[in-house]
């Protein structure tokens, strides 16, 4: 079976409800297009929207996660030779350390959306589940590495925030191979 096809049957959590990875990836385009939608709102009538509102747009993070980018036909494509550059540091740095080594060594500003672009979505799963062995094994609890990948603006697999469930589930499945650039 092809590495789509395995995620197609894929069940991830949405809610209180279990469902298809394609369905979970199409709920979050919607509700990426309906953000977009409530932020020109309330750019274009600040007056309108309550504080409740104006402060969870503030802090909901990315606008367009990168399931979202992908289901609303936005096609967002690699950085030309991203990938050979994140060769050499894969397995000796963190997700987050790249991408502050590309700033400040290369002058290549990119998020965690560009690197799993670069990379693909298998070898940042890996990237991910290495970094977060190691933090468990240093006693961190799911808990505090969701919120330090959070608080770095590491995104999950789907381009949205961590949970702890989502950083159990990481850690469950299995590598899916090695980086080739």
């Amino acid at each position: 079976m092809s590495d789509k096809g395995k995620q197609d049957d894929q069940r991830v959590r949405f809610g209180s409800n279990q469902i298809l990875m394609p369905e979970a990836k199409r709920k979050l385009a919607l509700a990426d297009e309906a953000q977009d939608k409530l932020v020109q709102l309330t750019e274009r009538y600040p007056d309108l929207a309550t504080d409740y509102v104006q402060n969870m747009l503030k802090n909901a993070g990315p606008r367009k996660s990168a399931a979202g980018k992908a289901e609303a036909g936005v096609k967002k494509q690699a950085q030309p030779g991203l990938a050979e550059l994140v060769a050499g540091l894969i397995g000796q740095m963190s997700v987050d350390e790249i991408i502050e080594t590309l700033s400040r060594n290369h002058g290549i500003e990119v998020n965690s959306d560009d690197l799993m672009l670069a990379v693909g979505e298998d070898v940042y799963a890996d990237m991910l589940r290495r970094e977060a062995a190691e933090y468990r094994q240093n006693a961190l609890s799911d808990e505090q590495i969701a919120d330090l990948w959070n608080q770095s603006g590491i995104n999950n697999l789907l381009g949205g925030r961590w949970d702890t469930w989502a950083v159990n589930q990481l850690l469950a499945t299995k590598g899916a191979g090695e980086f080739k650039p």
